[in-house]
């Protein structure tokens, strides 16, 4: 799985690779920056190509640091 990210304060609209997670994995520990708006998707890759991303999630702000 391939794990993506948007930070709509600095650059919407631009999604980045965050972390690639084997799929026999349940979860994934992501490192986070603080006082940051983040949203998320994920999407499923194999010898095929890659599938659609999962809805992105609602927004979500991390703490200050």
């Amino acid at each position: 799985f391939v794990i993506e990210f948007e930070e709509s304060q600095n650059e919407p609209g631009n999604w980045r690779e965050m972390r690639r997670v084997p799929g026999n994995h349940h979860s994934a520990l992501l490192k986070l920056h603080g006082h940051v708006d983040y949203r998320f998707k994920v999407s499923a890759f194999n010898e095929v190509g890659r599938g659609r991303p999962s809805q992105e999630t609602e927004r979500y702000k991390t703490p200050a640091s």
